[in-house]
């Protein structure tokens, strides 16, 4: 397609568990339950949210509590977003102190969220 980035080209190999980092932004209704879910499934995930009851959730169920976007995001190789909208997505990953500038060069973004993917394009995450 037009316009879009293929990402998978940057990924430093295959995703395993216990060997692939991955910070989980956005534990609320759909995201808890995912980020949950590869704990489970055996991935080293650490999970931040602005409501503390939803990180104490996460670790809860095993996942690791993030201390900030930028506290949290130096040695992850994947990070997943699971936010509610555009303005969510851009401020968490480009805004002018925005996660993208905390990440290593390689590491792998994937936005999960009900967010229109124009957001995404404009910003080549």
């Amino acid at each position: 397609m037009e316009g879009t980035t293929d990402n998978r080209s940057k990924l430093p190999g295959p995703l395993v568990p216990d060997r692939t980092q991955v910070l989980f932004v956005g534990l609320g209704t759909m995201g808890l339950p995912m980020a949950s879910n590869l704990v489970r499934a055996g991935f080293a995930v650490t999970g931040v949210d602005v409501n503390p009851a939803s990180v104490e959730a996460f670790a809860l169920a095993g996942g690791r509590k993030g201390h900030g976007l930028h506290g949290s995001a130096g040695g992850c190789d994947v990070v997943v977003t699971m936010l509610p909208d555009d303005r969510a997505v851009s401020d968490v990953l480009a805004h002018v102190d925005g996660l993208i500038a905390s990440l290593r060069p390689g590491t792998s973004t994937t936005r999960s969220s009900p967010a229109a993917r124009r957001s995404c394009r404009s910003r080549r995450c």
